[in-house]
């Protein structure tokens, strides 16, 4: 079973990802995300029906459900390289993301996290990675990688006054 960290971290991901590849769907990504947690699909080549509709038009093909499968396939590459390797790198990394996203939407990260080009490096290696396991563009796979690669890269959101 999925932690609900883990969940909250996919999301945020997801997020910034479909930003990147698909800013039309934003207004839909809580209702999609949602969707795609309770239905708890995972998609793969041959199982591309939950992108269709969601009681939109039939001919409509959502991102949404593959880019938060692509997040979803990184969070879980990161972490079993995280577990595979005993230097706290790796380990490092996770927990850096962690911060770094808040843990979801609406908690900022205690402390300024930045990354490293390596670090960077490997996050769009497997962003890309996994999108192209689910048959994305090429276009499309450069987008989602940029878009997650840069919201971990971004300077931290200034906190609003009084927070």
């Amino acid at each position: 079973m999925q932690r609900s960290s883990d969940k909250e971290l996919v999301a945020a991901l997801g997020r910034a990802g479909v930003r990147g590849v698909a800013p039309g769907e934003m207004p839909l990504y809580t209702q999609l995300s949602e969707e795609y947690f309770a239905r708890g699909v995972r998609l793969d080549r041959a199982d591309r029906d939950p992108l269709l509709g969601f009681g939109l038009d039939a001919a409509v093909v959502l991102l949404t459900p593959v880019v938060l499968e692509a997040c979803h396939q990184l969070w879980a590459a990161l972490s079993a390289k995280a577990a595979e390797k005993a230097a706290e790198g790796a380990k490092d990394l996770l927990h850096r993301i962690r911060l770094r996203l808040g843990r979801g939407e609406g908690r900022e990260p205690a402390a300024p996290v930045e990354f490293t080009a390596e670090e960077l490096a490997l996050v769009r290696a497997e962003a890309a990675r996994c999108a192209a396991d689910l048959d994305l563009t090429e276009g499309q796979q450069r987008l989602l990688a940029d878009a997650i690669v840069g919201a971990l890269a971004a300077p931290a959101p200034a906190a609003a006054p009084g927070e």
